[in-house]
């Protein structure tokens, strides 16, 4: 089965999709009241340079960057799998997160039942 090109709409679209996934700004930069531009802190945006694409996401309040997969500039089809494969990642941490979580609780309700007999 032939696989479709992938356009950069689609690697915006998985791109905002991260943004919210992650809490983070939509957008790479704003603009404030009086006219000035600051940086989005954690935003992920889509780069282009070399005739391909990197997944970049804003690392400081001055506008610098890192590369979120240390891929560099790569085609298309390649960084939306690797972008896919990134927010399963992040899914998968989501999750064992929460199931952690739940353990932690039932560990205090059990050691409160144990202890309980003992306080009064």
């Amino acid at each position: 089965m032939p696989r479709h090109r992938i356009t950069i709409s689609q690697l915006e679209a998985v791109t905002d999709m991260l943004n919210r996934m992650t809490g983070n700004p939509a957008t790479p930069y704003s603009k404030n009241d009086a006219g000035a531009w600051s940086s989005n802190r954690g935003n992920f945006h889509i780069s282009r340079a070399y005739g391909g694409f990197a997944l970049h996401q804003m690392a400081t309040d001055g506008g610098g960057i890192r590369d979120v997969l240390y891929t560099g500039h790569i085609p298309a089809r390649q960084l939306f799998d690797l972008i896919h494969a990134y927010r399963a990642g992040l899914e998968a941490v989501e999750a064992a997160t929460k199931r952690i979580q739940a353990l932690e609780q039932d560990k205090l309700a059990l050691m409160r039942d144990i202890l309980a007999p003992f306080a009064a």
